[in-house]
């Protein structure tokens, strides 16, 4: 019973998992009681699903191994509760594609910061970036009918990317992420562009693309601009490797003056003949 109890590191979990709809934690108010358990060390962590009407037939095959995998897949002498329970849940959700898209996972525990609530999402490039809801459009208000178009890029990170076999010190690991997003809305023609926030870290293994954690919640802020204008300003021709220059342009010929028959110069022997003539 001493594992079970206490403030000890080496104990067993104490982790709550809430198989029901979003608002238990979309709802400030019902967040702030379930990050009260954790900060009166009632709890190591509650998970819980972000969606509003969650399925539970495509939810639960996942959360049964994230089961498995936090309780007797790992070490309990290997890392903090917190970083445990992160662990189960990217082993347990890494490559879901389906499962992930279909909600957000929220894990409250203790982090280095006091009492942390981050979301696991998966976010694909084109229909919802870093896996953030799709802002509503800043012009006509609605969100049902918006596009997105990203541009993915290689990060290298150092210290924001944690893998088992990495030492201090190591080589900095590679990691392709969506850099920047454009989104269209089609009832009004307005775009809004932004870049990745800050805030959006990916999963401990570089190789799941697309799949990252961020302090739930987060949203997107835009500035949109009507259509035909652009919300902000691109890089100059001179930043893009692959712009087309304008082409000089040609000056026009330069007129030459109408040559005129030139008039021989007399030699130097023509005076002395002329001379000798006259003699």
């Amino acid at each position: 019973m001493s594992l079970i109890s206490g403030k000890s590191r080496v104990r067993y979990l104490r982790t709550l998992v809430l198989q029901v709809c979003g608002p238990v934690v979309s709802v400030e108010g019902s967040r702030r009681d379930l990050q009260q358990l954790v900060q009166n060390d009632v709890l190591d962590g509650i998970v819980a699903l972000s969606r509003d009407f969650v399925t539970p037939e495509l939810i639960t095959p996942q959360l049964t191994a994230f089961c498995n995998h936090l309780y007797t897949l790992q070490d309990i002498y290997d890392v903090t509760p917190a970083e445990r329970i992160g662990r189960a849940l990217e082993q347990a959700f890494g490559g879901q594609t389906h499962a992930l898209q279909h909600t957000t996972i929220v894990l409250i525990s203790r982090g280095a910061h006091g009492v942390e609530t981050t979301a696991f999402a998966h976010g694909p490039p084109n229909s919802r970036p870093w896996g953030i809801p799709v802002p509503a459009c800043g012009k006509c208000g609605g969100n049902a009918r918006i596009r997105v178009d990203s541009h993915d890029k290689k990060f290298y990170f150092d210290e924001e990317v944690r893998i088992e076999s990495e030492k201090q010190g190591a080589d900095k690991v590679a990691v392709v992420m969506t850099k920047r997003a454009r989104y269209i809305c089609d009832a009004c023609d307005a775009t809004a562009k932004v870049l990745r926030p800050k805030v959006v870290k990916v999963w401990r293994s570089p190789c799941l693309r697309h799949f990252y954690q961020y302090p739930y919640p987060t949203s997107i802020v835009a500035e949109w601009a009507p259509a035909g204008e652009s919300s902000d300003t691109d890089p100059t021709d001179a930043e893009k490797p692959n712009a087309k220059k304008a082409a000089p342009k040609k000056s026009a010929p330069k007129k030459s003056a109408p040559k005129t028959p030139a008039t021989q110069a007399p030699t130097a022997k023509e005076p002395a003949a002329k001379k000798a003539k006259y003699d």
